[in-house]
């Protein structure tokens, strides 16, 4: 037995079954319709065990990569972190010099309500004084422009007379009045077009910036649960209202660390009404073009039969989403674009089913005719449906969480789905054909309709109207244009005479998309998340517009050192001959930060320790000083109850005995402007720290809370490569065995590949950066590739009559299969078109990231791949007969409607 003749037995084995199932449908329509929707329910029931995820570091961060197992590491040994809130102000224009006194007063009054705050939680009351982190003297911590007057409003009125020259006087000082530190015009305080006098003061600046500092209890991290939380609600409450009072005064933005959480709760919630505009939108084209449509009248459109299989849909979405849940599968603001997505490809297998019903001849029982529907449509909708699965399937062996859980999603949707439409879709279809014949109006079967001669002697589905469109067909001269399939038809005359200008083209095409994936860099903007009128977003352009983000111009780092033995001085002089490494780095820099050396500083005070006359210090700060076990214990916590050195505390992780079990030291990343020089300074720093062993094979390493940005885009190359050839391996196993001929699996796993090259090159054309929800349309892509050109492929190849020129093949495969699959392109445009009025960028983003999928793969598979399939004249395999004797010849595909009702009404006779 050859390959042909072996897939062939598959594929009838198949569709026997597929036949079987449609007879018992038609049978016991209800019961299969109430166990299904029972089901469905059942399969809901694990939305319970839903877990949703918003933190980055969980989603776009490998579990066991290096940047998670050092998060992890210093989530647990310096649970210190802080959250914040703070504002930005600018003048109203955003362009005028905000240090003038008018300006500081609607910012001490910021700074006054923030103070004033307070929240219930679980019965108890905060106030702000509670909740904000302490400093070295046990006041509220801040930072910012406030800091030149230790965030008092007192000391503020008393030095600062309310003049513009007294206000820059009293920001042209050496040192923090509060804490001693050095002044440094950073972006923490100033931002924009800034100016100096000739002492180097600050003259000039177009933004301010004040943060107030907030603990972050472990059941924030943990839990999501704690007072903080609750009080950062309350402040972006508080602001919304008060920046409305204060328009046309100053104009000013507002952050918290939860600010991205709210922001993307916020998104999923307004765009909600746009899958229902989705579904509307579905329902009112099925119903237009499903069936016989309302053009055909009450009785013989099939508007309740749109409306059921819409309905199927819906229940697989969430039934799919609940055992997606049950698996552990993480959801995140991202499958909020999901119920867009499957109601666009969820309705194809529901045309296929009414398209091979409606080729029945009428004449047959309709359990007949629905078993050689279900016949003809099952291997289809079966290796459509079975490759999407798959292509997400694969998708969610991703070491990303937010690309796997999207398509674990996905893939069992989609799964379910095509369970659906295969048994309560066909339950429907068979309650709507009774309908029809017992004459009942379509959506209110309980109105009787009464038809006219006229509707009455309307065409329906004949023998003569299957031969034609299975038959050999009509010369090019003898052909006129009466519906879309025949323009298709006609269109394969066309592109039969200039396949090789279409090759040619589209080879052109491939190449722009080569050279415009060469062009494209990684990135992603965390405003796209949220919605256009974000308080979110409008902090983040302001910050960024004014020089004050330390995402794109610095970013502060720490080399940890865990379990290195600091008693030794050489281990002392080596943190410090690490750190300056550091800064010599390219994308690295000062002013360092280093515990150590105040460490050392304050050793030289001790008497017990440095042995110098009384009054003199010991500078062991070029030199370090050996310790006892007992003495660096007792020191330690002697230095850090000094109000100076108290700030440190942070930096130092002890037991339960006071030993030093970890520490850090900081200095920043400057150059960091883009994803590329971001990697770089990563990777720059963590070679150093990786190559360094100095410490007796003690491991050290860096971190920055931008690497969990970052990290993502180090693998999602690799990833995406990865996730791609699974895919394509899986088509290649899959598609031989419907497809036949080997040649066929390697035109679509080509075209597969030239789809998806050239979608990444879209992604530049676009403006856009690669990023992880281009990675989720690369892989979706697969799957909606494979079902525009399959068709047109499995069509082509099993028109295996010997008597058909190539030409002719292809006449009949776009006459039987192109308005099918451009229809089903269509629906799953307008199934997502919602999403290009949604307020909040990434989806517009990813719907345009879908149309460019419908467009290129409608255009392969109704232009490139007919034409390819003209000019290559490819013969068709021997003839096979079903019977030894028979008269009648194998013609494949959808020809094999014809040849199964002539059986049956053999039998019947």
């Amino acid at each position: 037995m050859g390959w042909y003749e072996f897939t062939h037995t598959i594929e009838s084995s198949l569709s026997n079954k597929f036949e079987s199932l449609g007879r018992s449908v038609t049978r016991n329509p209800a019961a299969w319709f109430v166990s299904t929707l029972i089901l469905s329910f059942g399969c809901m029931a694990g939305l319970a065990t839903m877990t949703s995820k918003s933190a980055i570091v969980d989603l776009w961060v490998p579990a066991d990569s290096e940047a998670k197992i050092n998060y992890d590491y210093i989530d647990k040994v310096f649970a210190t972190s802080t959250n914040d809130v703070n504002v930005i102000f600018t003048a109203p224009n955003g362009n005028d010099n905000i240090l003038k006194s008018t300006y500081f007063d609607i910012l001490w009054e910021a700074d006054a309500l923030v103070r004033s705050l307070s929240i219930t939680f679980e019965g108890s009351e905060y106030s702000y004084a509670d909740l904000c982190m302490k400093n070295s003297i046990d006041l509220c911590d801040h930072s910012g422009s406030l800091e030149f007057w230790s965030h008092d409003k007192a000391t503020y009125d008393a030095i600062t007379p309310e003049t513009d020259a007294n206000l820059l006087a009293a920001l042209a000082i050496d040192n923090y009045p509060g804490t001693g530190e050095n002044v440094i015009y950073n972006p923490d305080c100033f931002g924009g077009d800034i100016a100096k006098d000739s002492n180097g003061y600050i003259q000039t600046a177009q933004s301010v910036k004040v943060t107030w500092w907030l603990q972050n209890q472990q059941a924030c991290i943990d839990d999501y649960l704690c007072p903080e939380l609750d009080f950062m609600t309350k402040f972006q409450e508080e602001m919304e209202k008060f920046v409305l009072t204060k328009a046309g005064e100053v104009n000013m933005a507002y952050h918290t660390s939860r600010a991205l959480d709210d922001a993307l709760g916020e998104a999923i919630g307004a765009d909600i009404p746009l899958v229902g505009a989705a579904y509307i939108i579905m329902i009112i084209t099925c119903c237009l073009s499903l069936g016989k449509g309302i053009r055909h009248g009450c009785s013989r459109s099939s508007a309740s039969l749109a409306g059921g299989g819409i309905f199927c849909v819906f229940l697989s979405t969430f039934a799919g989403f609940g055992i997606a849940a049950l698996t552990g599968a993480w959801f995140t603001s991202l499958h909020s674009l999901l119920p867009f997505i499957l109601v666009g490809i969820g309705v194809d297998d529901m045309y296929v089913i009414v398209n091979h019903f409606q080729l029945t001849r009428e004449s047959l029982d309709l359990e007949d005719r629905v078993g050689i529907a279900m016949k003809n449509a099952g291997i289809p909708i079966l290796y459509t449906s079975v490759t999407d699965f798959i292509a997400f399937l694969l998708g969610s062996t991703s070491s990303l969480k937010g690309i796997s859980s999207f398509c674990v999603y996905a893939a069992w949707a989609i799964l379910f789905d095509f369970f659906l439409q295969c048994t309560m879709f066909v339950a429907i279809l068979v309650w709507d054909h009774k309908r029809k014949e017992a004459k009942k109006m379509d959506c209110c079967i309980c109105i009787g309709v009464t038809q006219t001669d006229e509707e009455q002697k309307k065409p329906r589905f004949s023998r003569a109207m299957t031969e034609e469109m299975f038959g050999k067909p009509k010369k090019a001269e003898d052909m006129y244009i009466r519906t879309v399939s025949d323009a298709f038809e006609y269109f394969a005359i066309w592109l039969d005479k200039y396949w090789l200008a279409v090759v040619v083209i589209f080879l052109a095409w491939f190449g722009v998309g080569v050279w415009a994936s060469t062009e494209n860099t990684e990135g992603f903007d965390p405003n796209k998340l949220v919605l256009d009128d974000s308080f979110f977003k409008t902090y983040n352009i302001m910050n960024k517009k004014y020089g004050m983000s330390t995402y794109d111009a610095v970013a502060p780092v720490a080399i940890y050192l865990p379990d290195v033995d600091l008693t030794v001085k050489e281990n002392q002089l080596k943190i410090m001959e690490l750190t300056e490494s550091a800064t010599l780095l390219e994308n690295s820099n000062g002013p360092k930060s280093e515990w150590i050396v105040s460490f050392l500083t304050y050793l030289g005070t001790q008497s017990d320790i440095c042995s110098t006359a009384p009054g003199t210090a010991c500078e062991y700060t070029s030199t370090g000083v050996d310790l006892t076990d007992d003495q660096i214990k007792s020191k330690i916590v002697s230095f850090l109850a000094v109000d100076e050195y108290k700030v440190w505390a942070t930096d130092l992780s002890l037991s339960t005995d006071n030993s030093i079990e970890a520490s850090r030291t900081w200095l920043f990343h400057d150059k960091i402007d883009g994803v590329t020089q971001q990697i770089d300074a990563m990777n720059q720093i963590v070679n150093l720290c990786n190559a360094y062993t100095g410490f007796e094979g003690k491991k050290v390493f860096a971190d920055s809370w931008i690497y969990v940005y970052v990290y993502q885009f180090v693998v999602f190359f690799e990833e995406l490569m990865t996730n791609f050839g699974l895919v394509l391996l899986a088509v290649l196993i899959t598609s031989p065995i419907v497809l036949k001929q080997p040649i066929a699996t390697l035109l679509l796993i080509i075209t597969v590949a030239m789809i998806d090259t050239e979608l990444y090159g879209i992604v530049y054309l676009y403006g856009d950066n690669v990023n992880s929800l281009t990675g989720l349309g690369l892989v979706m892509a697969v799957g909606l590739v494979v079902d525009y050109n399959a068709h047109i492929i499995h069509a082509f190849f099993c028109n295996s009559d010997p008597d058909l020129t190539t030409v002719e093949r292809l006449r009949l495969t776009m006459k039987q299969m192109a308005r099918s699959v451009f229809f089903g392109g269509m629906t799953s445009f307008v199934g997502l078109l919602p999403l290009a009025f949604s307020q909040c960028e990434v989806f517009r983003v990813f719907f345009k990231m879908v149309l460019a999928i419908i467009i290129l793969g409608l255009a392969h598979g109704l232009i490139f791949m007919p034409a390819v399939l003209a000019g290559l004249k490819i013969k068709p395999p021997n003839a096979m007969a079903f019977e030894e004797g028979a008269k009648e010849k194998y013609r494949g595909g959808a020809a094999k409607v014809l040849d199964d009702q002539v059986k049956v009404v053999n039998n019947t006779l």
